[in-house]
């Protein structure tokens, strides 16, 4: 951690500053508190050229930042009823993810992008997105369970029962989440 210029001041560290108001961004966005999005993202934005300065005049910003970057102004743009242009910008943070980063080690753009399907009332397309992203990380969590809603939503109890048995398999077995009761009760029939 960086040292302020007084005694005993602590100066946070901005990639950390940039992960806390990249989430608070996009919560508040999904909760649509567009004000509190909005003052998130400018922090966020703050926090960023904090990270670059003095890194010299050729600094750029790295793709993963960038695609961070896409995924705020999408959730923002989805809040403020921009739809169209929420689905374009998280579609963009998608490909960028998969041409330049591979697989995400937080939350995949991918993810977010069916996310924002689901919220749009877009299923199948939804479906197919988690689908995608379950080839390259079989076994993430919210993916499976995103899968699993999406499966429910388009009528495929199937589908919806094996991804839901999927993600119990890969909980711990003493996990005790709303997400997993419901999923039990799913698989058990109730």
């Amino acid at each position: 951690m960086a040292r302020s210029g007084r005694a005993g001041c602590a100066r946070p560290d901005p990639s950390w500053l940039s992960d806390l108001y990249w989430a608070r961004t996009i919560g508040a966005a999904r909760t649509r508190n567009i004000d509190g999005a909005r003052n998130n993202v400018t922090k966020y934005r703050e926090s960023i050229r904090a990270l670059l300065a003095g890194r010299g005049p050729d600094a750029r910003i790295p793709p993963t930042v960038r695609i961070a970057q896409l995924e705020a102004e999408g959730w923002i743009a989805f809040a403020e009823g921009r739809r169209d242009e929420a689905l374009r910008t998280l579609w963009q943070a998608a490909t960028l993810e998969a041409e330049e980063v591979g697989e995400s080690v937080v939350v995949p753009a991918r993810e977010t992008l069916a996310d924002l399907l689901i919220e749009l009332g877009r299923p199948a397309a939804a479906l197919r997105e988690y689908e995608s992203l379950l080839k390259a990380a079989p076994n993430r969590f919210n993916t499976l369970l995103g899968a699993a809603r999406a499966s429910m939503a388009v009528g495929d109890r199937s589908k919806a029962r094996a991804y839901y048995q999927l993600l119990l398999a890969v909980a711990a077995p003493d996990a005790d989440r709303e997400e997993l009761r419901d999923a039990r009760a799913f698989v058990n029939g109730r």
